[in-house]
């Protein structure tokens, strides 16, 4: 089971996915080995001359012999990854501005920062993270360039002001350090099979068994139990945690009126309603203002990439890569 720390990492969009030296970068932060201009103005070799890559039982293998296969299996992120660099790349030049390699530097610490306090325990998961995500020294590189142009074009208007900034640090406190509420689910495709179910449990038999064997969401491997709720969690249906606050263990077994859902319908039996944590606001105010700066810059990077996506022009010319493409 991968540790906490990851777990907490991989949930970081924004972030970095590994470690290298920074030491070597070229005057022009963009410029990569053999970047020739914009993705599309690179030739395809020639498959009859294309470059043997191995030699399996002494038979030569050619790049070109593997690009299909390679293409299939991961080509839609890579070129997604070109587009999105040759886009941001673009941008900058528009708006004047020039990636220094303390920028680029700077997306190192935040990983770090976000994967752990321990420097040792950071570094082993940044090596962990890399071997998930595939990313070896090219396309990190890139990753680098583009998470610091990102935010170089966003910095501006990331900045919130004082009174929005406080008032989401308190939203924030509420909901790591607010009440919580211990719950089963089980979910239905009609409203009326999860009323048949629900009705199940009034009649005496177990919810948990009667998640397990009947409940369509993904909970039902154990028995509907779900991770401690907050109202603010909005993770979960607005209609959900609504009506958590309204259940009682001791009336009707704890159960929440057919509930209607995105995609069905859901019942929720209240176990446990779990007090407030004993934490004052100015004691961990810093560290929340500190978080939601950065989640509001996060989420304006996430919105950047997308629009300067949707802004290329695309005409894909080989058949392999346009598959991909369109998948």
């Amino acid at each position: 089971m991968p540790s906490r720390p990851f777990r907490r990492a991989c949930r970081v969009g924004w972030a970095l996915l590994a470690a290298c030296a920074l030491a070597g970068c070229e005057s022009d932060p963009w410029a990569m080995p053999g970047d020739a201009g914009p993705v599309a103005d690179a030739p395809t070799p020639a498959r009859s001359g294309s470059p043997i890559v191995a030699y399996l039982d002494g038979q030569p293998l050619r790049r070109d012999a593997l690009w299909p296969a390679l293409t299939e299996a991961s080509g839609q992120t890579v070129f997604d990854e070109f587009v999105l660099d040759a886009a941001l790349r673009r941008r900058l030049e528009r708006r004047g501005l020039t990636l220094a390699a303390p920028q680029i530097a700077d997306e190192l610490s935040r990983l770090s920062d976000a994967l752990s306090d321990d420097p040792d325990q950071a570094a082993r998961l940044l090596v962990e993270l890399r071997q998930r995500r595939g990313l070896g020294d090219d396309r990190f590189d890139r990753l680098l360039r583009r998470n610091a142009g990102l935010r170089l074009l966003v910095r501006e208007d990331a900045e919130l002001e004082p009174a929005q900034l406080e008032a989401q640090a308190r939203r924030a406190f509420v909901r790591e350090f607010g009440p919580t509420f211990r719950v089963r689910l089980l979910t239905a495709d009609t409203p009326g099979r999860a009323r048949q179910l629900r009705e199940r449990v009034l009649r005496g038999e177990a919810f948990a068994d009667v998640a397990a064997t009947a409940s369509t969401d993904v909970s039902r491997a154990q028995g509907g139990l779900l991770a401690p709720i907050n109202p603010l969690d909005t993770t979960y249906p607005q209609v959900l945690r609504d009506a958590l606050p309204k259940l009682d263990p001791a009336i009707n077994a704890g159960l929440s009126p057919i509930l209607a859902l995105p995609g069905g319908y859901a019942v929720v039996q209240l176990l446990e309603a779990i007090p407030a944590r004993d934490v004052a606001y100015e004691d961990v105010r810093n560290r929340l203002l500190s978080e939601v700066r950065r989640g509001n810059q996060r989420l304006l990077m996430e919105q950047l990439a997308r629009a300067l996506r949707d802004e290329t022009d695309v005409l894909v010319t080989d058949r392999e890569l346009g598959r991909a493409w369109k998948r």
